[in-house]
């Protein structure tokens, strides 16, 4: 069974498709990159939250054990926000693949389209070539049209010779057109 090549209409609704998809898809990636901008933020309050710290510990030696305690509350965000960047690079990546197939699908199509769009270049008759065929048949038919007007003013004659025409119709006649008499 043959497969049927799609059709324009069918091409056109699935770029919508695919348009509409990755419309989707970018606001997905624009509330991911919101997310991560808070992120950031979070990292840069830890930082300084850090950095704080470090001073602290230097004014407050004795109190090492509630440094500890600290820190294991820093590691556990830490954790927390490595697991969350771990989710944000794999959704990420799924949106990269399913975007590379679709646009190597739609790429396939195309190259459809570009081998049908070179056939009907191919079969197109040019303005040119149209033109020299007009004019030779614009000769031809001139050249039929004055073999035809020589019979009928031979017929006028004839009939002029056999009083069927009197010399007046004989001269109205052969003043018709395409190619007058005189």
């Amino acid at each position: 069974m043959s497969e049927q090549e799609p059709t324009n209409k069918e091409i056109m609704q699935a770029v919508v498709g695919v348009t509409a998809s990755n419309k989707k898809l970018e606001t997905k990636v624009d509330k991911l990159a919101d997310t991560t901008k808070g992120l950031q933020e979070s990292v840069q309050g830890l930082q300084e939250a850090t950095k704080g710290l470090q001073e602290t510990t230097k004014g407050l030696q004795k109190t090492t054990k509630g440094l500890q305690e600290t820190t294991k509350g820093l590691q556990k965000t830490t954790k927390g926000l490595q697991e969350t960047t771990n989710q944000i690079l794999e959704a990420i990546g799924v949106f990269s693949n399913n975007t590379e197939g679709r646009f190597n699908r739609i790429d396939e199509r195309f190259d459809k389209l570009e081998t049908r769009v070179t056939k009907i270049e191919a079969n197109m008759v040019t303005k040119d070539h149209l033109d020299e065929k007009l004019s030779d048949l614009k000769g031809d038919l001139s050249i039929l049209i004055r073999k035809e007007d020589k019979k009928l003013a031979e017929l006028v004659k004839v009939l002029e010779e056999h009083k069927v025409l009197s010399p007046q119709d004989v001269k109205r006649i052969l003043a018709l057109e395409p190619f007058p008499q005189s």
